[in-house]
């Protein structure tokens, strides 16, 4: 062991020993101490320097936070003794069941504090900005949106920057060392790491081309996590964390941060070959000497025109500064002007306001200012809404969201809001900042998109009504006929016992018809759009049932090829909607066919974990000009009277966005009993 690293390590010890003195313990807090001689803890296997393995041996820790440990443990007389977990989750898991009663290193957070206790911070972590040595400095991240990020995978700071800077191009790694080392060699221009992790790794594998380039406004600290019940325990290690001297606590972090140069050995047989280099360099420093005697006569009369040089210079860069300065008012100003901003206070007063924030809301800046954020809120937004938003922000997240504005005068505006917390270099937050997008026609372009599709199914209902005034009549006629029969029959003594049997179970099988009419149309216009598993057949027979009578007066054949077995998790209402679009679609293409020569073919079958339903007819195809578009909304071939061309848009959402599935539509050639037919074909695929 080298005598640097032997000297450290007796200046520590001698730091500890003069550390131990009497703690002013309650005493009940020291019969705790005398009780409780072991005290168990669980670890982070992977957070260096803070706390870490040996050799992936959850039982040999180390790090600053272990070290601090065993200075507590001769304060105490007592033994921390390791629980080894397969990972920091399990350990956090282990606090919570209080199969271990303490975390040596962990940063409080809402979610922890619901089962653990935190001491006193003994370290901090400011966050910082990490790139080559010879990019400038920067006073925040809004100036590096347009450089590429790398970061570990799963960091939690993905989704934040995501939301906040969404332009923000992030790399992602396996681990911190991974992303410090692609910065280092130039791959990648920036990444984001606390200052102690990223320095341990810097002195451990040299990345010696890293500057900090600046700084973010959030400090963690750690502390050590406790059971939350256990409170003797929790003021017995803030007593003794506050019996530390800073001067210890440097002294430690140092030792794991600091990178310590070892003294290499003298290899005497270099020895002959350092004497003559010495001799070679002895004579170069006297050149030197004799060249710079010589320069230094020149340098004195080059002085006096550097130090005019350089006074033109600063005249000159002061100008400029000026210019920049007059530009980035000018661009404050425009930011005013455009972008609909506003900061409030932590009361949610508002404390500042841009010029575009006026302009839609209708308020002047001195009607704002000093007044509730709530001036603006429209009373159709539910209040819990913006209970939530406050949790959110109140707790250092970002919330965003869309949100119904009133405008001065009682009219309205949508925006797309984000919701930011401020914070201070302590990592308090000071004020909320809103920055809002307005999508105002957006919005009432989706409420006329909705109405118009409320339209299309009114018409659909329309046209299904009329479907079942013609499949009623033949079970009408049916019963009708019968019943007079019966009637007759009677009359005369001519009713046979069997006769009357079979008319009555006619009539029977004909109502119960008509009522299985009446539950499929009720079922439909009920339109409750909740997710269930059904029968496929049995969802294609409701929709011939209500499609029956348009199909029978169009003189349309229906040709089933139907597998009976197969179940669908998804909305079958939907699903009949979609059918009757397709169905209305190829029946009014069959116009121009003959009335004799009329077939829709339906088939479903299951391919690799999907079931494809094909619906195809012989109205000759969809001319080719066309085909691409008859999903788009409002494109339709038929007069306005007739159709909002949202049928089969309507379809394609229904598939695609409601039941994650897909549809195509294709024209086919096929035969059927050797006969050869040209026709569209509609292939719809939902995963079982």
């Amino acid at each position: 062991m080298n005598k640097i690293f032997i000297v450290l390590l007796f200046s520590m010890q001698l730091l500890y020993a003069t550390e131990s003195r009497d703690i002013n313990f309650t005493q009940e807090e020291k019969s705790y101490l005398i009780n409780n001689k072991t005290i168990y803890m669980c670890n982070n296997p992977n957070i260096p320097p803070f706390e870490f393995t040996q050799n992936a041996d959850m039982k040999e820790m180390q790090g600053i936070a272990i070290d601090v440990l065993k200075i507590i443990e001769k304060k105490l007389n007592v033994n921390f003794v390791n629980i080894a977990t397969k990972d920091w989750s399990e350990s956090q898991q282990y606090l919570k069941q209080k199969r271990c009663s303490i975390l040596p290193f962990a940063v409080k957070n809402s979610s922890r504090t619901e089962y653990a206790s935190f001491t006193k911070p003994y370290i901090s972590m400011p966050l910082a900005i990490f790139t080559q040595k010879n990019e400038p400095i920067v006073s925040g991240l809004e100036e590096l949106i347009d450089k590429t990020m790398v970061t570990k995978k799963g960091s939690s700071m993905i989704p934040i920057l995501k939301s906040k800077y969404p332009s923000l191009r992030i790399d992602q790694t396996k681990s911190v060392a991974d992303a410090l080392r692609k910065v280092n060699s130039g791959e990648v221009y920036f990444t984001i790491s606390n200052v102690p992790t990223a320095t341990y790794y810097m002195s451990k594998y040299h990345f010696d081309n890293l500057q900090i380039s600046g700084y973010l406004k959030v400090v963690a600290k750690g502390s050590i996590a406790v059971v939350k019940e256990d409170e003797i325990l929790l003021q017995i290690l803030n007593k003794a964390l506050s019996d530390i001297s800073q001067e210890t606590l440097d002294t430690v972090y140092k030792k794991w941060v600091v990178p310590i140069k070892q003294e290499e050995k003298l290899n005497y047989k270099h020895v002959q070959g350092v004497f003559f280099a010495v001799l070679i360099l002895l004579a170069l420093f006297f050149y030197r000497q004799y060249l710079l005697n010589k320069a230094n006569k020149k340098l004195k009369k080059e002085v006096a025109k550097t130090t005019k040089d350089l006074k033109s210079l600063n005249d000159n860069l002061e100008n400029k500064i000026k210019e920049k300065t007059k530009k980035l008012e000018k661009s404050l100003e425009i930011i005013s002007q455009y972008v609909i901003y506003s900061r409030t206070d932590l009361k949610g007063n508002i404390i500042e306001a841009s010029d575009a924030f006026c302009n839609i809301s209708l308020y002047t800046k001195d009607e704002l200012i000093g007044t509730a954020h709530n001036i603006s809120r429209h009373p159709e937004m539910p209040k819990s809404a913006f209970k939530q938003m406050w949790q959110t922000i109140q707790s250092g997240k970002v919330w965003s969201g869309e949100v119904k504005n009133r405008k001065k005068d009682g009219s309205y505006y949508w925006v797309d809001v984000d919701i930011s917390p401020e914070f201070d270099n302590n990592g308090h937050i000071v004020s909320y900042i809103a920055i809002r997008h307005d999508i105002t026609a957006k919005k009432d372009f989706e409420l006329q998109h909705e109405q118009l599709l409320k339209a299309e199914r009114l018409s659909n209902m329309g046209e299904m009504i009329g479907n079942i005034a013609h499949q009623w009549r033949q079970p009408l006629s049916v019963i009708s006929t019968l019943s007079t029969g019966v009637k007759f029959q009677k009359e005369f003594s001519t009713l046979s016992d069997e006769d009357l049997i079979n008319d009555m179970d006619l009539i029977n099988s004909n109502a119960q018809y008509l009522s299985k009419t009446i539950d499929d149309f009720r079922n439909f216009i009920k339109g409750d759009r909740k997710k269930k598993r059904f029968n496929l057949c049995e969802n294609i027979d409701s929709f011939l049932r209500i499609i029956q009578g348009s199909a029978t007066s169009s003189n349309i054949k229906l040709v089933f090829d139907l597998r009976k077995d197969i179940q669908i998790n998804g909305y079958p209402n939907e699903l009949i909607q979609c059918l009757i679009n397709i169905f209305n679609n190829s029946k009014d293409a069959l116009e121009n066919i003959e009335e004799d020569n009329r077939f829709i073919f339906i088939t479903s079958k299951i391919v690799e974990n999907n079931v494809i339903i094909t619906f195809k007819d012989n109205a000759k195809g969809i001319p080719q000009n066309i085909i691409s578009k008859i999903f788009d909304p409002y494109f339709t071939t038929k007069h306005q009277s007739q159709g909002t061309g949202l049928g089969l848009h309507m379809t394609y959402n229904l598939i695609v966005d409601g039941m994650k599935g897909t549809i195509e539509a294709r024209n086919v050639t096929y035969t059927h009993e050797d006969v050869e037919y040209t026709g569209a074909q509609f292939r719809i695929s939902l995963p079982l």
